[in-house]
Parts: structure tokens; sequence; C-alpha cells
């Protein structure tokens, strides 16, 4: 039980670290994109030489660093006046310890075992 406050502790931290943060508003801006060699994926390069893939038009992951810690960001996003994307306050931020774990969960089938289950 000690373990799971101390990771409930680490998670508290980490959620006011990333309300702290600067806002990116002008970081959205596409520098250079990428195909997959199937085509399926572009990876895409921000102002901040970040990578980020779009999830769909208003929705998008990047990978980030953050005071030396990497987060991999799924984040909506909104259209500004002047047309350029910019990150809104609904998203997530997972550190890597956290992005790992849901690796393993999509890799072993367990996510999708579980959205399978609801679906049918």
């Amino acid at each position: 039980d000690s373990n799971k406050e101390t990771m409930a502790d680490d998670d508290e931290k980490h959620i006011e670290e990333i309300k702290n943060e600067e806002p990116a508003s002008k970081k959205a801006k596409v520098e250079e994109g990428e195909t997959d060699v199937d085509g399926s994926s572009k990876a895409q390069t921000n102002e901040d030489g970040d990578t980020f893939f779009d999830l769909s038009t208003k929705r998008r992951v990047t990978v980030r660093k953050f005071k030396n810690s990497i987060l991999v960001d799924i984040r909506e996003y909104y259209e500004d006046k002047k047309g350029d994307m910019k990150p809104g306050k609904k998203g997530i931020s997972l550190n890597k310890e956290q992005y790992e774990t849901l690796k393993e969960l999509m890799q072993d089938g367990s996510l999708d075992a579980a959205v399978q289950k609801l679906d049918e």
C-alpha cells in the first residue's frame, strides 16, 4: 500500500508540474512531415523540435521533454483566429513509465480485449 501511495504522490506532483507549464500556444506549427514506408502514419515536427502524430483533426500525440523527463502528451487542439493549431486544456501527459505500461497493455492484447468486450 505504501508503494501505491508513493505512486499517487508522484502522479499528483506530475499533474501539478503540467498545470504550471507555460502554454505551448505557438508551438503547434508544423515544420516538416514524414510518412512511414507503408504510408500509414505521419510523424511531424513542431517548432520546438517535438515529434507529434495526428490522431484526428483535433487530437494529437506529442513526444517531448519537460524538465529532463520524456512525456507522451495526448491532447485536444483547436484552431485560433490565425488558423494555427493550438493545444487545448483537455489532455494528459504520460511519463515514460506510464507510457511503457500503456504500450504493454496494447501489445499483450489486454486493452484491446477490454474494448472488444464492451463492443459486443
